[in-house]
């Protein structure tokens, strides 16, 4: 009993951790750890992820139209007079000059960029992509891609950050008592939100003991979930992290076998109360 006590609240802990790290700052995100997927569900994982190869940033009109619309959100959320929309309106052609430069100084490349990942897109349509020296091509274009995009979108990315630091400023000390309102990020993806509030949400259950069961089921869908973007008989598997888990499944299944919530938890209440309420009924003789 001891153990399985000792057990429940070991696991609780590590999850409640973990998810807990994930929701300070906003600097948690699924991105990086979905690209590098291997596996017969990799083409999956990697779907999940908005803008993947960065089409739509590296798009200069769209990324202009992102900037004009949240330039007209900051106002309307500041609620600025016809001085501060002049002001707010001059940092967004301060934007749009910045985003000339880096196109300007870019375009030959970012032309290279589009023409390899069609390039990649064609390769994954043939026949021959399941050939082993193929696949092994494939995955090395798409990592070599990933990598030349990210300086690029991180250009952009502290564009925007700056554009939103503009605009605050251009607020009165009143005015930013509403809050500052963030550039949202055009890769967020749901998964990211799905992911912390499982995660703390399994902790949270375990430590308390409360529908054990349940928590202990759902913490193993999440393990094997990530288990399965990196298996270990895969060409280029990061198996890091792939035998621990297993073992953290292996110890979940456990709880959920014994029931432990009813031991020292809040399960063994609502069990009584269960059992008070809706006892089992006795075969008579």
């Amino acid at each position: 009993m001891i153990t399985l006590i000792a057990l429940r609240l070991g696991i609780g802990w590590h999850f409640f951790k973990e998810g807990a790290k994930k929701f300070q700052g906003d600097s948690f995100t699924s991105v990086y750890f979905l690209q590098t997927a291997k596996g017969p569900l990799a083409e999956f994982y990697k779907s999940m992820i908005p803008d993947r190869q960065g089409y739509e940033r590296l798009d200069q009109e769209k990324t202009e139209e992102f900037w004009r619309g949240y330039v007209g959100n900051v106002s309307s959320h500041y609620n600025f007079d016809e001085s501060q929309l002049k002001k707010a309106d001059a940092e967004l052609k301060r934007s749009r000059r910045l985003l000339d430069s880096f196109y300007a100084m870019n375009e030959p490349e970012i032309a290279e960029y589009l023409l390899e990942c069609q390039r990649l897109q064609d390769a994954k349509a043939d026949k021959m992509s399941d050939v082993a020296f193929q696949r092994d091509w494939i995955a090395s274009k798409e990592a070599e891609l990933n990598g030349t995009l990210r300086p690029w979108m991180n250009a952009t990315q502290l564009m925007g950050q700056q554009l939103q630091e503009n605009l605050r400023k251009i607020a009165t000390e009143e005015q930013r008592q509403a809050g500052v309102y963030p550039i949202p990020d055009r890769t967020e993806m749901f998964v990211d939100t799905l992911v912390k509030f499982v995660v703390i949400g399994v902790g949270i259950l375990l430590v308390l003991g409360l529908f054990t069961r349940f928590a202990a089921v759902m913490g193993m869908g999440f393990l094997l979930s990530v288990m399965s973007t990196q298996p270990p008989w895969s060409a280029g598997a990061n198996t890091d992290y792939f035998y621990y888990q297993l073992v953290e499944v292996l110890a979940l299944l456990i709880l959920v076998g014994f029931a432990a919530g009813r031991f020292a938890g809040l399960d063994y209440l609502i069990y009584g109360m269960r059992m008070r309420c809706c006892p089992p009924k006795t075969i008579e003789s």
